[in-house]
């Protein structure tokens, strides 16, 4: 969103709260307020505070802050039962409001708890399963791959010992051949 200088009045003398509340929507994360060509001019939390500070002088000099209390005092000392009744019932006509305020407070403290109760709960049963699922495929595949090297040595081995053994047969045989007459080569 860009601004126009005039969201900047705010400190003028014709300035008002919504002239100060649009030139605040129109900074970012930064501090920076930005310029009708998307460029940010540097502005600190520093500057921002003075122009708080100017304000509120402002805001103090039109309204006569100083003068208004003083005369809300001496109508206090004036009227001293009416000024305690009116105490009285602005404190009475806020206690159910602030009951309602705690209640609400209460309520999505309890729902946002019992939200994360539910949330922990479903993630631990999550994990259990999952942590069970994997630690079975984990073992059958040790069981396989175990299955398979002792397969494989065995088989190995018994090929092994089986060529051995027809060679041995073969040179045997070979060596029991008749030569010639029925003679035999060990003979």
């Amino acid at each position: 969103m860009l601004w126009s200088p005039a969201a900047f009045n705010w400190f003028k003398e014709e300035s008002t709260i919504s002239d100060l509340v649009a030139s605040i929507s129109n900074m970012n994360c930064n501090g920076a307020i930005r310029s009708q060509l998307g460029k940010p001019i540097p502005q600190t939390f520093d500057a921002l505070g003075r122009r708080f500070v100017v304000f509120g002088q402002k805001m103090n000099g039109r309204f006569d802050l100083p003068k208004t209390v003083n005369s809300l005092k001496s109508f206090a000392n004036e009227r001293p039962v009416f000024v305690l009744l009116l105490a009285l019932m602005a404190t009475l006509c806020a206690i159910p409001i602030l009951a309602f305020v705690c209640f609400v407070v209460a309520t999505l403290g309890f729902t946002f708890m019992g939200f994360i109760f539910v949330e922990g709960t479903l993630l631990t049963v999550g994990t259990f399963l999952l942590s069970g699922v994997l630690f079975f495929v984990g073992f059958l595949a040790l069981v396989f791959s175990a299955f398979v090297a002792v397969t494989w040595f065995v088989v190995n081995k018994a090929f092994g010992a089986l060529s051995s053994a027809s060679d041995r047969l073969s040179v045997r045989n070979r060596s029991k051949q008749p030569v010639a007459n029925g003679l035999y080569h060990n003979d």
